[in-house]
């Protein structure tokens, strides 16, 4: 293994988990490839004893780096700890090949029955089968000697939806659609393999510096299949009430993709307005998943195409049989809006998507000298305190699977009205189109 994962992932860290910025970072990155930093040992040695380091700089890295002594995930060398998750840490490991992936571990006290090694085994290896261009590819999985389960993700270079969200407020309506058409794209592929996500979300919804969206944390998946229960074990409760369907927040026993598109739904009108469609606390915000009408985005963005205030309203109806009947019904409707939009659904997403996603900020970690200088040490930057919506508690009972057919093409208004969205005169919220 060459410097370059090493140093790479202490620069990741730094970059997502702290305020130094970006010219100060490039310093450290200098110094440790001038001290010839090549692995674990080295950096932890060079932590130690670099006298240009700030004690809190100093402090910061030691922590995060992994233990000396920390054996690998199979072909996987820890590196340095990136995040803790609902149910295990997440570590950054260099690969056989020199390049950075993540590693997400599951306690094994989460497991909740006797057979919870074969069910994690078992359901990884659906995961790993997942390949598509839109989903976070998963690159192996296993178990540690304290009978942790592990699973390797390709690493994002970028950042992700809510990231941008948060910096931009909204996206012109072409990139939001374009964005929801890609993410679409990896539901037809998750579809196939008979599995519903069933925590789309904004946090959830990658975008790498190739331009591309991509979905990811299928820890919350669930098999349509009856014999299979996704990564959620037995008693845990994982998701997320701001774009939860009906039916899962309901808790019935099955579920079927129609619940990820209502999902899909609430992140298209999410970007479009720059605001969820249902406010206030959590059991507000579930009590109108269930009873209140989809909201038309036009009410806050009145220049918005028809198609798509209707995408919405389609994804959003209660009934799963009225919504579009599956990934590639949606994406069809998406691909003919785009069209007329004057987009090419095939193209990339705009730069600036990817480079507003990009995240930083969180502890304030000090800072290096310059090499050879004996300036005065700059003082990292501040972030500026953040919360996350009350409506983004994270729960996830059992949902339910639901029969019917699917209207073609986005809804007619009797459809609508039965819906409880109302009746109006306005013509152009009724689209006769049948051929999507």
């Amino acid at each position: 293994m060459n410097d370059l994962p090493v140093v790479d992932a202490m620069l990741v860290v730094l970059t997502r988990r702290s305020t130094m910025q970006e010219q100060m970072i490039r310093r450290l990155s200098q110094a440790l490839r001038a001290d010839g930093v090549r692995d674990l040992t080295m950096a932890h040695d060079w932590v130690a004893s670099c006298p240009r380091l700030d004690q809190r700089l100093r402090a910061f890295l030691a922590r995060v780096l992994a233990p000396r002594d920390m054996p690998p995930f199979g072909d996987f060398v820890p590196l340095c700890h990136l995040a803790d998750g609902g149910m295990g840490r997440v570590w950054l490991c260099g690969a056989p090949d020199d390049h950075l992936v993540v590693v997400k571990t599951i306690h094994a006290e989460h497991g909740g029955d006797s057979d919870f090694m074969a069910r994690f085994a078992r359901e990884a290896h659906i995961t790993c089968a997942l390949r598509s261009p839109h989903i976070v590819a998963a690159l192996g999985h296993g178990f540690t000697d304290d009978h942790d389960g592990w699973l390797a993700l390709e690493y994002i270079t970028g950042g992700d939806l809510k990231q941008l969200l948060k910096r931009r407020g909204r996206l012109d309506e072409s990139e939001a659609l374009l964005l929801v058409y890609q993410i679409g794209m990896a539901l037809v592929d998750a579809h196939a393999h008979h599995l519903v996500h069933r925590d789309i979300k904004p946090a959830n919804i990658f975008l790498d510096v190739d331009q591309q969206a991509k979905l990811g944390d299928f820890g919350c998946a669930r098999s349509t299949q009856d014999d299979r229960t996704m990564l959620t074990m037995e008693g845990t409760t994982l998701g997320t009430p701001a774009y939860m369907s009906p039916e899962q927040i309901r808790a019935e026993a099955q579920i079927d993709i129609r619940s990820d598109i209502y999902a899909l739904g609430v992140l298209l009108y999410a970007m479009l307005t720059g605001e969820e469609p249902y406010q206030g606390n959590t059991s507000a915000v579930l009590r109108q998943h269930l009873q209140a009408r989809p909201p038309d985005a036009r009410r806050l963005v009145p220049h918005l195409h028809e198609r798509s205030a209707k995408t919405v309203l389609k994804c959003m109806l209660k009934k799963p049989e009225h919504r579009f009947r599956d990934p590639a019904a949606l994406c069809k409707s998406l691909r003919r809006t785009l069209d007329i939009l004057g987009v090419d659904p095939d193209r990339s997403l705009d730069g600036s998507t990817i480079t507003d996603a990009f995240v930083s900020g969180g502890e304030v970690v000090g800072a290096i000298e310059e090499l050879h200088d004996t300036a005065p040490i700059v003082e990292a930057r501040p972030a500026p305190a953040t919360s996350a919506p009350a409506a983004q508690t994270d729960v996830c009972p059992t949902p339910t699977v639901a029969t019917g057919h699917d209207p073609s093409g986005l809804d007619d208004e009797a459809t609508l009205v039965d819906q409880g969205v109302g009746a109006t005169d306005d013509s152009e919220m009724t689209l006769n189109d049948q051929s999507d």
